[in-house]
């Protein structure tokens, strides 16, 4: 399939590396502003630009800014059937809604790129997290803790190495043989440390059946 993508930011540049498109053919990226020529080898167009492209599918990279994009493909007069926004659950803002309407739902977008759906769907999950566990850039109390199934686990985690993969914030070392005796229980239920550079959000999202891939138990 050709491929024709819009934004030439952190986003494609890291979707590119990892291989997300490799399964298609890049026609080209579109930038509003068209700093450069060139991005990553492919050329770069404007949005009015797009009538003189052939691709099959329009994939919208930018995770915001989906009226003003939305408003643009239309105004350029793109078919809406082929365009994919992976931050499609931003809205639209006052587009009408005869025209969001026409862009495909979320089962193509995961059918034609199902590594790059999963990732941004991970990166949602994520953040639905945070937002809900974070409050002016501090923990809340519930954070640190998850109940897992029937065994009523208590999910613990050092704040430094909360959604960190690296290294230099391995302070694990640094909490005492005598402080871990102390701090094995909460409200008498086990205590689970998880391993250095795993995200807590992956343990909270999945661990559940699986608690043993994500944590070690500390048992006397």
């Amino acid at each position: 399939m050709k491929i024709l993508i819009w934004g030439t930011g952190k986003i494609s540049a890291r979707y590119l590396k990892y291989g997300f498109f490799s399964a298609h053919d890049i026609v080209g990226f579109i930038d509003t502003f068209k700093k450069e020529p060139v991005f990553e080898g492919y050329s770069v167009y404007l949005p009015s630009q797009i009538g003189r492209l052939s691709y099959d599918c329009l994939v919208i990279c930018v995770l915001k800014s989906n009226e003003a994009i939305l408003n643009s493909c239309i105004k350029e007069g793109v078919d809406l059937k082929k365009v994919i926004f992976i931050n499609a659950e931003a809205g639209f803002g006052e587009v009408a809604r005869e025209h969001v309407e026409k862009l495909p739902n979320d089962e193509y977008f995961k059918e034609l790129f199902p590594v790059m759906y999963m990732n941004h769907k991970e990166h949602r999950d994520q953040q639905g997290y945070m937002q809900e566990n974070f409050s002016r850039n501090k923990f809340t109390d519930d954070a640190l803790i998850k109940y897992v199934g029937d065994s009523h686990v208590v999910a613990w985690i050092p704040v430094e190495l909360l959604f960190s993969e690296r290294a230099e914030d391995n302070v694990l070392d640094n909490y005492t043989e005598e402080w871990k005796a102390q701090n094995r229980e909460w409200e008498n239920h086990p205590l689970v440390c998880f391993k250095p550079y795993e995200s807590l959000y992956r343990f909270l999202m999945r661990g559940e059946k699986f608690p043993s891939l994500y944590c070690q138990w500390w048992q006397r």
